[in-house]
C-alpha cells in the first residue's frame, strides 16, 4: 500500500481515533463501521431484554415439591366435593322457588282478605235494605197466594212500581187485590 508523501508521517503522528479513520480510508473498510455500530446496538438491546426477563424471573418463586403435592391434593379434594355442592345448589334453588311461590300465595291471600273486607263493608252498608227485604218477604208470599202467577211475575220484575215502593217505604201493612200488592202506611 502506498501513502502519499507526508501521509505516512501524518499516520504515525495521529492519535488512535484519527489513525483508525485513516486506515479505513486507505483499506476501504469504511463500510464496516455502520455494520459494527448496528451489531453493537442490537447486542445492547438484546442484553437489556435479557436483563428484564431475568429480573422478572427473579420475582417468580418456584414451588417446592411439597407445595406442589399439597396443591394437587387440595385440587383433588375440591373436585371430590363438587358433585355434593352441585346437589346442594340445586336443593337451595328448589327451596328458593318454593319460597317465591309461597310469597306469591301470601300476596294473593292478602288481596283476597282485602276483597273480603270490602265485601263485608258493602254488606254492612246494604244491611238496612236487606233487613227491609227480609221483613217484606211475608207480604210477598201473601201477594203470591192472592194473585197466583202475577206475584211471581212482579217479584222477578225488580223495576216494577211495587218493588220500588217496597224498597223506599217502611213496611206497615201490605194489601193485595187482584194480584197487585200495595203498601199502606
Amino acid at each position: 500500500m502506498m501513502l502519499a508523501q507526508g501521509g505516512f508521517a501524518a499516520f504515525l503522528e495521529a492519535k488512535a481515533n484519527e489513525r483508525a479513520e485513516l486506515l479505513e480510508e486507505l483499506t476501504g473498510t469504511d463500510i464496516y463501521g455502520p455494520i459494527s455500530q448496528n451489531v453493537f446496538e442490537q447486542t445492547r438491546n438484546e442484553k437489556l431484554a435479557l436483563d428484564t426477563l431475568l429480573m422478572r424471573a427473579d420475582g417468580v418463586q418456584l414451588l417446592t415439591e411439597e407445595q406442589r403435592t399439597e396443591l394437587q391434593q387440595q385440587c383433588m379434594s375440591f373436585a371430590a366435593q363438587e358433585p355434593a355442592l352441585g346437589k346442594q345448589i340445586e336443593a337451595t334453588r328448589a327451596m328458593r322457588a318454593w319460597r317465591l311461590a309461597l310469597s306469591e300465595a301470601e300476596t294473593q291471600l292478602e288481596q283476597a282478605l282485602a276483597n273480603q273486607r270490602q265485601a263485608d263493608v258493602k254488606i254492612a252498608e246494604a244491611k238496612p235494605s236487606l233487613d227491609y227485604l227480609a221483613a217484606s218477604e211475608p207480604a210477598e208470599k201473601l201477594c203470591a197466594q192472592a194473585g197466583a202467577g202475577d206475584g211471581r211475575r212482579m217479584r222477578a220484575d225488580v223495576g216494577s212500581p211495587v218493588a220500588q215502593l217496597l224498597r223506599t217505604q217502611p213496611l206497615a201493612t201490605a194489601r193485595c187485590s187482584g194480584g197487585m200488592c200495595a203498601s199502606i202506611v
